[in-house]
């Protein structure tokens, strides 16, 4: 919970391969988000101040999916962890937005609960 891996992906959204970092959100159902350069939608910021393996200067949560992965690649960069305090910021902003869907809500919000031992409202 909170570990950011980087490993290719053949999965990714819209059918593209690549090498992604990737944020676990529920380890108990290992949901990870991507972490893009590109800003979509209420998309949460991700600094290398809040991940030192991260190389942009800014780069993006992107919730449009939370996907399951099952396994991790044998080859990987990291694991490097985000804070506490990162992870409740960026919950609070889900369960805030209105543009993220209810389901990944519920996909996203249960784990940061659990692993932080508090109720998120939404």
């Amino acid at each position: 919970m909170g570990d950011v891996f980087g490993f290719w992906n053949s999965r990714l959204l819209y059918g593209e391969a690549g090498y992604k970092f990737h944020l676990c959100v529920c380890e108990k159902n290992l949901y990870y988000l991507f972490i893009c350069t590109d800003q979509g939608t209420d998309d949460y910021e991700i600094t290398p101040d809040d991940c030192s393996i991260l190389s942009n200067e800014e780069s993006y949560l992107s919730f449009s999916g939370v996907p399951r992965i099952q396994d991790i690649p044998k080859q990987f960069n990291g694991p490097s962890r985000v804070s506490d305090e990162y992870l409740l910021a960026m919950a609070e902003h889900v369960a805030a937005s209105r543009y993220i869907s209810h389901v990944n809500k519920r996909k996203i919000i249960p784990g940061v609960e659990r692993h932080l031992r508090i109720l998120i409202l939404f």
